[in-house]
């Protein structure tokens, strides 16, 4: 790979692992970390309040390091992840109720990750139908209090990627990837415009969704709070 000097490999599925002084070394000395696809809530689970997940937000905050992630890497970047504690949820389910089971947020893990604060993110979203659980994901962030005004959520299809740069995103995509990312927010406090009660379909009269896609030059000011 052009411009990489050497690549660790971590697989880190219990805590003892992510509290293991050789992980700590290897994560403290990186210029780039990725976290990969899986089960999130094994990250959540094992990873969170671990020597692991200090070293991380310690590299990303003091030494700029930048971080990425795919599926479930990405799903547990943003400041408020779907954790996927009881399982995935389809749109359908989320939608028809916004308290289910399955739906199951947390605000305690990686919550730091510059760029990503007031922030819940996707994977997938158009080749498995999941706008209509984004959606819900970010109601339920207003709803519960956990982000208010600010609350922001981004959705990304496979073979896609969203750099976040100073505040300007941009989206790069491999030959079969989509290209395209969406960004979603309340265009104003939604009020009782907004309804997300257990065992009730969700309402919402207004979402502001800026699409963007990988055309030359396109740009998008990412300012989550």
């Amino acid at each position: 790979m052009e411009g990489v000097d050497s690549v660790e490999t971590l697989v880190i599925r219990k805590r003892s692992a992510a509290n293991d002084p050789r992980v700590i070394r290897i994560v403290e000395g990186a210029d780039v970390l990725f976290i990969a696809g899986g089960d999130q809530w094994t990250y959540i689970d094992q990873w969170n309040d671990t020597a692991l997940e200090r070293t991380i937000k310690s590299v990303l905050l003091a030494n700029n390091v930048p971080i990425g992630g795919t599926s479930a890497g990405l799903a547990v970047l943003g400041a408020v992840d779907f954790s996927a504690q009881h399982d995935t949820i389809t749109s359908p389910d989320a939608l028809n109720n916004p308290y289910a089971h399955r739906l199951t947020l947390d605000s305690t893990f990686l919550e730091t990750v510059p760029r990503l604060q007031n922030t819940i993110a996707d994977a997938h979203l158009v080749s498995r139908d999941r706008m209509g659980r984004l959606v819900t994901f970010l109601a339920r962030m207003v709803k519960d209090g956990i982000s208010w005004r600010d609350a922001h959520a981004v959705g990304v299809d496979e073979g896609t990627a969203v750099v976040i740069d100073g505040g300007v995103a941009t989206v790069r995509s491999n030959e079969g990837g989509t290209g395209a990312a969406y960004f979603l927010k309340f265009p104003q406090d939604p009020g009782t415009s907004l309804v997300v009660e257990p065992r009730t379909p969700l309402e919402v009269s207004s979402i502001h969704v800026d699409k963007l896609t990988k055309a030359p030059g396109t740009r998008f000011r990412w300012t989550p709070g």
